[in-house]
C-alpha cells in the first residue's frame, strides 16, 4: 500500500525562475555542445541533490526508513550520487576536450522539503531520475557525433537503473521497478518545464542556447490520487486559458487526451505518466500549452509529485 509520507513533497513557486514563453524554433543551435551542455546542466541538478540529501540526512535516518522501504538504502543511494558526480566529470570533460565551453553548477537550487525525511527525498530523486531517462532519450536522436551518441546511451542506461532501484523502493516496496516496455522521450521544453522548477539563481551560468518552455502545471486534488480520479490543473501563468483544452497523459509510447473537463488518469498506468495540459486532443507533445507534471502509480495509486 502506498505510505503518505510520499505525497506532497514539494512546493515550488513560479516565482523561482523567469515566466517562460513559447515558439523557440531551435533547442540546439550550437549542435552537439548544446546537448551535451544540456545533459551536463541535467547532471549538475541531480548531483547537487544527492550531494546535498546525503550530507543532511544521516545514516540513522535512512536505517530507519531502510525497515520500511529496502536494506542497504543509504549505501545504494550513495552509488546512485557518485555515479551522477561521475557523470558531471565525465560530461565536462568530454565538452572541454572537444574545444566547447562547459556549463557550471546554478548558484542555487530550491528543493524544497526533500530533505526534511528520507521519504521526501526518495521521491524527489525518483522524479528527477524518470525525468533524466526521459529527458536522454528525447535528445539523443539529435546528436550528430556517433562517438557522443554511444556516451549519451551508456549514461541513460544508468539513470534507467537508478529510475528502477527507486521505484522499487517507493511506497513501502509497491513501486513497479520497470513498469513499461518502453520509455517516453521528452522534447527538451518540456524537461526545463520539470528541471527548472529546482532552479532558484542560474544566472551566473555560461548556457550556450535559450529555449523557451511551457509555464509550470501542478495538480490541486487533496492526498494520493487513483486510477480512475479527476484531476484538476493549476497553471503557472495566466495567459493559458483551459477553455477548449485536454488533459495529456504520456506514458511508455502513449499519448492519451481527454477533454480538460473530465481529466482522468488512464487506468492502464502503473508507474509514471507525464501530464500536460494541451490545446487539442493530442497524440504528441506539439500543442502542450502547460506542464507537464509528473505522477506515479504504484499498486492502483497514483503518487502525485509535486513540484
Amino acid at each position: 500500500m502506498l505510505s503518505t509520507k510520499f505525497a506532497g513533497v514539494l512546493a515550488i513557486t513560479a516565482s523561482l525562475i523567469a515566466t517562460p514563453v513559447l515558439g523557440q524554433a531551435n533547442p540546439f543551435p550550437n549542435g552537439d555542445f548544446s546537448i551535451l551542455n544540456f545533459a551536463l546542466t541535467l547532471e549538475h541538478l541531480e548531483a547537487t541533490f544527492y550531494n546535498i540529501g546525503l550530507s543532511k540526512l544521516n545514516q540513522g535516518a535512512f536505517k530507519e526508513a531502510g525497515k520500511e522501504l529496502a536494506q542497504d538504502l543509504r549505501t545504494n543511494i550513495q552509488h546512485i550520487a557518485d555515479h551522477e558526480n561521475t557523470h558531471v566529470k565525465f560530461l565536462t570533460t568530454a565538452i572541454s576536450a572537444a574545444g566547447g565551453k562547459q556549463v557550471d553548477a546554478c548558484n542555487a537550487y530550491n528543493f524544497g522539503n526533500a530533505f526534511d525525511n528520507v521519504y521526501n527525498f526518495i521521491a524527489v530523486a525518483r522524479a528527477l531520475e524518470e525525468t533524466g531517462v526521459s529527458a536522454y532519450a528525447g535528445a539523443i536522436a539529435d546528436i550528430k557525433t556517433s562517438a557522443y551518441v554511444t556516451a549519451g546511451a551508456t549514461i541513460a542506461e544508468v539513470e534507467a537503473r537508478h529510475s528502477a532501484y527507486l521505484n522499487s523502493v517507493s511506497s513501502n516496496g509497491s513501486g513497479n521497478p520497470f513498469p513499461y516496455a518502453f520509455d517516453t522521450p521528452l522534447p527538451e521544453n518540456l524537461v526545463l518545464s520539470l528541471a527548472l522548477q529546482f532552479v532558484k539563481d542560474c544566472s551566473n551560468t555560461n548556457f550556450d542556447f535559450t529555449l523557451s518552455y511551457p509555464p509550470f502545471l501542478t495538480i490541486e486534488n487533496k492526498g494520493n490520487l487513483k486510477n480512475g480520479e479527476t484531476i484538476k490543473f493549476k497553471v503557472a501563468s495566466d495567459a493559458v486559458s483551459t477553455n477548449g483544452a485536454y488533459c495529456t497523459f504520456a506514458y511508455s509510447q502513449t499519448n492519451a487526451s481527454v477533454p480538460y473537463s473530465v481529466c482522468e488518469i488512464p487506468r492502464d498506468v502503473d508507474g509514471y505518466s507525464y501530464l500536460t495540459l494541451s490545446s487539442k486532443n493530442a497524440t504528441d507533445f506539439s500543442s502542450v500549452i502547460a506542464g507537464p507534471a509528473l505522477g506515479f502509480v504504484d499498486n492502483g495509486e497514483c503518487v502525485e509529485y509535486k513540484h
